[in-house]
């Protein structure tokens, strides 16, 4: 609240001014983050992201990791959900997936999310592996 009891009204376009700025100016913090992570890290989080779009959908395991139980592929996803990057969604039985009772997965924060996409995509990620 403001002084004398009035509430300031934050608009829709005041907030994507301040996103905007974050995800084109001031991505230090995310940069610094992102840094720290490793390739197989970068591009698992890249490919989630893509996979994910904008919007607060679960991907499926399966999507995520093309050989079942490959032990490298689970361990960078585990780090992933314990560094808080990566959200994990217990199954919820009600058939979606490839069969019921499968795990999903999403970007934790979609501000993080958004600035993969803009700024460390997966063609981006790929290509500076490849470099």
């Amino acid at each position: 609240e403001h002084k004398g009891g009035r509430q300031k009204i934050i608009t829709v376009d005041q907030v994507q001014t301040v996103l905007h700025s974050i995800l084109d100016e001031d991505d230090g913090y995310l940069l610094t983050l992102w840094n720290r992570l490793g390739q197989g890290e970068q591009q698992f989080l890249a490919t989630l992201a893509e996979l994910q779009g904008p919007g607060d959908d679960t991907i499926p395991y399966h999507a995520l990791i093309p050989i079942e139980g490959d032990p490298g592929q689970d361990s960078v996803l585990q780090r992933l959900v314990d560094l808080g990057l990566v959200r994990r969604h217990k199954p919820n039985n009600n058939g979606n997936g490839d069969g019921p009772g499968e795990e999903s997965f999403t970007v934790a924060f979609g501000l993080l999310r958004r600035w993969i996409g803009n700024k460390r995509g997966l063609l981006v990620v790929n290509n500076h592996f490849v470099a």
